[in-house]
């Protein structure tokens, strides 16, 4: 006889079968999508938590919370949530003008910008600039910035 509260009846519809099956026999989806896939699909078989818990190898009171998130959210509420973090530092404005700042402009007594001489002209760590620079692809050792001499005879 089972104990506890009664739980919420899970009616899946076809789509969301067809779909909620096609997730938990993938192998490109995180592994913990494809454990809360499993564990819906067995949950809509009349199994009790415990039951699903034991078959998929989790813990009941994780079978619950996501019974209770796709009764709330559908298939979509069993993807993770936006976690919150720490807020930018810097935004999207100071990040273009040290990338332009580095690809426009010269610096002073040299021939090109390092991050170490862009992030201390703009405030910035050179580690912050280094990061911005490899995630949008900069490469300033190999950018175009000296200029090429006027006599034609000088480069044959």
């Amino acid at each position: 006889m089972p104990r506890g509260r009664r739980l919420a009846l899970l009616a899946i519809t076809a789509a969301d079968r067809a779909q909620l099956e096609e997730i938990a026999n993938s192998t490109s989806v995180p592994p913990t999508l494809v454990l809360r896939a499993r564990m819906i699909l067995a949950s809509s078989e009349g199994l009790t938590n415990a039951d699903v818990a034991r078959q998929v190898g989790a813990s009941p009171q994780a079978v619950g919370k996501w019974r209770k998130r796709y009764l709330d959210g559908g298939v979509e509420g069993l993807r993770d949530e936006q976690r919150p973090g720490r807020p930018r530092t810097f935004d999207d404005a100071k990040v273009a003008r040290v990338i332009d700042r580095a690809l426009q402009d010269k610096p002073p007594n040299a021939t090109r910008w390092s991050t170490r001489e862009v992030g201390a002209a703009e405030g910035v760590s050179a580690s912050t600039v280094s990061r911005w620079f490899r995630r949008f692809g900069v490469k300033l050792h190999q950018s175009e910035t000296s200029e090429r001499p006027d006599d034609p005879g000088l480069i044959e």
